[in-house]
């Protein structure tokens, strides 16, 4: 399909097409091949099911639909589903053509879409929709990595072949193909749409992998959230700060949640911003802060322990403003996150906790806090907690650098912010340098041992491949004592360098494997015909040449070289007399024993060893096996080691040659090595634990609304 679908952009007019969108193609193709079998599969009750959830989620066209219409529907769509499938890869086809040629169709809510009747636009939207609704994170990812991998200033949407409203339209485009009435695809959109919101998951997932294996933006995991349009200046006091849009739908949800101002009397006066901030500073200079003495069990909530304070040291007739108390919630509920995260080791997240006073003085400053991912604050807390995610305690005594970096960081970070927020800029840069210079080392080590790894599993292959040509040809011919020796040693080290030189689907090898056979027949022709002794007087000198070329190429001995030769010359004598006094065994004609041994030369050698362990091992299920494949180069894992230990370290290659996974700790130091059958199965019992190396700060904040609109609807 790949050579097919580049000689068919060929004569489109443009052959410089990346390959990792060649591959995207084929992935998304084969994938959507299977997803639509699938579909077909169902029974029909299922799939009304299906189109019966969909109908009570309110996604149907403008008229109420019985179990007759559905049924007709699948009627349709029973009739010749081969035409649909082809019909929505050939859509798919032209959707990467299009991104690839980057000359990219207007936008289809004004042309691709007005081909359709307004019902079937409505149906089309409703399911596109509510596709972007579950995977709009995922596929803006494929969107920006297209974008990167092209070199375009700017990939619409609809440029994107993956984006779930180009993916709907090529559903329409699929069932128009099938004359099908208009009535009837909206409905099928009704009865695809559960199908696709079940099963584009895997897909994005695959695809943004596949990306990310090829080297595009592999260290991107989320787009960046939008910049807030409101003044990221200070506040004056409650009820006049010029907040942000985000901090604005954000105060609502806390309000619709806590119907209080906070546990000071309602009788009181508003505190001004100012003299909270004060009254915090108080709080962030205490012993415990600056020192450290808090750990994550025992850090009292933030709230809490901003109550308990300003009941101790705020004048009696005042009290924080409402919007204050909102800040004061937020902020809580992101460290409640933050400190129960399973992502962050306990001794960094002692680490963190005794930022909570600084940001929530920082969110109270500048509400954009909450908003813009811009923000230094927000960047150097990710950068912190993605520093500390590979962190591994270290002996009492050792050197630990990390650690002792992100020490002094939590402690300028107490001593000197009051509202100079630039002073987080100039934390991140200094924390930028270490970790830039930290894994710059890393990587060298990382890249070392990917070479030597790499190295030698196809050294590993290269013997098998050597080995188990010798054997098969060998088991067809008993050879003299001398001969096997050459055999063992030197020329399996000439069949290994032209494996290692050339590969196995080389001209070369397949050269050097016929050679191999042409020696060993020579040795021992059988079976024996009446033209066997003139075959082997004619292929004598090649023979012997090739052996000396072979020898020469890895530079052998010569004295050891011009002893093999003038043994195998022996040999070769002794063999043309035997010729001459044995009665030919058989007058096949036509037949050539050097040819024979070419051919058998050429047989097809199974590369994967059978190690007999004493017991039969079962695979683990499909499904982990993809997760296993999915995992990208630079993914952060725990693993429980056999010994009980916890040792957190980042996939450093997947090696081609031999399919082994190559775990390394933060400095590159190996850690672990499995199969791509040991990654699933340590995964599935939980041996292994992959961990979110995504910016904590998002992960807590969207965490926080989720909760807070759950709070809300129930």
């Amino acid at each position: 399909m790949q050579e097919g679908g580049q000689a068919a952009m060929r004569r489109e007019g443009y052959t410089a097409v990346p390959l990792p969108l060649l591959r995207l193609r084929d992935l998304s193709m084969a994938q959507f091949k299977r997803l639509l079998e699938g579909f077909f599969q169902q029974p029909d009750e299922a799939l009304l099911a299906l189109a019966g959830e969909a109908e009570n989620e309110g996604h149907a066209g403008s008229r109420k639909t019985g179990p007759s219409d559905l049924g007709q529907a699948l009627q349709w769509l029973r009739q010749d589903p081969e035409s649909l499938i082809l019909s929505y890869q050939q859509w798919l086809a032209r959707a990467f053509n299009d991104c690839a040629r980057s000359a990219l169709k207007p936008a289809p809510e004004q042309t691709l879409l007005s081909q359709w009747g307004r019902e079937e636009q409505l149906a089309i939207k409703n399911l596109a929709s509510q596709l972007r609704q579950h995977y709009g994170e995922p596929a803006e990812m494929i969107r920006l990595r297209l974008q990167k991998l092209l070199r375009l200033d700017e990939l619409p949407k609809d440029g994107n072949p993956l984006d779930p409203q180009q993916l709907c339209l090529g559903l329409a485009e699929a069932c128009a193909d099938l004359a099908m009435p208009y009535y009837s695809q909206c409905l099928v959109y009704r009865l695809f749409g559960p199908v696709l919101v079940a099963e584009l998951g895997p897909l994005y997932s695959l695809a943004n992998q596949l990306l990310i294996r090829e080297g595009v933006m592999p260290d991107r995991r989320h787009p960046e959230p939008p910049l807030a349009t409101g003044h990221p200046g200070g506040v004056t006091g409650d009820g006049n700060d010029p907040a942000s849009p985000g901090f604005t739908e954000l105060s609502a949800l806390v309000r619709s949640q806590y119907q209080h101002r906070g546990p000071v009397r309602r009788d009181t006066g508003v505190m001004p911003t100012e003299e909270l901030i004060q009254r915090l500073s108080d709080i962030q200079a205490s012993p415990e802060i600056l020192q450290g003495a808090d750990s994550p069990g025992a850090v009292l909530p933030l709230k809490e322990r901003v109550s308990q304070w300003l009941a101790l040291r705020a004048r009696v007739d005042s009290a924080p403003g409402q919007k204050d108390w909102d800040v004061i919630h937020l902020v809580t509920m992101l460290f409640d996150f933050i400190l129960r995260d399973r992502q962050l080791p306990e001794a960094m997240k002692s680490l963190l906790a005794r930022l909570q006073i600084p940001l929530l003085k920082v969110a109270l400053l500048d509400r954009s806090f909450f908003s813009h991912g811009g923000h230094p604050a927000r960047q150097l807390l990710n950068a912190m907690a993605t520093a500390a995610l590979g962190w591994n305690s270290r002996a009492s005594g050792l050197e630990d650098p990390l650690r002792d970096c992100l020490e002094q960081l939590v402690q300028r970070v107490n001593r000197e912010f009051t509202d100079n927020i630039p002073l987080f800029e100039t934390l991140l840069e200094e924390l930028t340098r270490f970790t830039d210079q930290y894994q710059r080392r890393g990587l060298l080590l990382q890249r070392r041992l990917q070479d030597a790894e790499e190295g030698r599993a196809r050294q590993a292959l290269a013997r098998q491949a050597a080995s188990a040509l010798v054997a098969e040809l060998w088991d067809k011919h008993a050879l003299p004592q001398s001969m096997a020796r050459l055999l063992k040693d030197p020329w399996q080290r000439v069949l290994q360098w032209h494996w290692l030189q050339w590969g196995e689907a080389s001209t070369q090898w397949q050269e050097i494997s016929r050679l191999t056979g042409l020696l060993i027949w020579s040795l021992d022709p059988q079976p024996v015909v009446r033209s066997t002794r003139n075959d082997l007087l004619r292929r004598i000198p090649e023979i012997v040449d090739g052996v000396r070329r072979g020898l020469n190429a890895i530079a052998w001995d010569p004295f050891a070289i011009d002893e093999w030769v003038r043994e195998l010359e022996l040999l070769h004598v002794a063999t043309l007399q035997q010729l001459m006094d044995a009665p030919a065994q058989s007058q096949a004609a036509g037949f050539m024993a050097g040819e024979e041994a070419g051919g058998i030369a050429a047989q097809e050698v199974s590369r994967d060893p059978v190690v007999d362990t004493g017991e039969e091992q079962s695979l683990p299920h499909p499904a982990w096996m993809e997760r296993a494949r999915a995992m990208g180069v630079g993914s952060w894992v725990e693993w429980h080691s056999s010994e009980g230990r916890q040792i957190r370290c980042k996939l450093a290659a997947v090696i081609k040659a031999s399919g082994r996974y190559i775990f390394v700790n933060r400095s590159g130091a190996k850690v672990m090595d499995y199969s791509e059958v040991d990654v699933a199965r340590a995964l599935e019992e939980g041996v292994i634990n992959p961990l979110d190396d995504t910016q904590i700060f998002d992960r807590a904040l969207a965490s926080v609304i989720d909760s807070l609109r759950h709070s809300r609807r129930s």
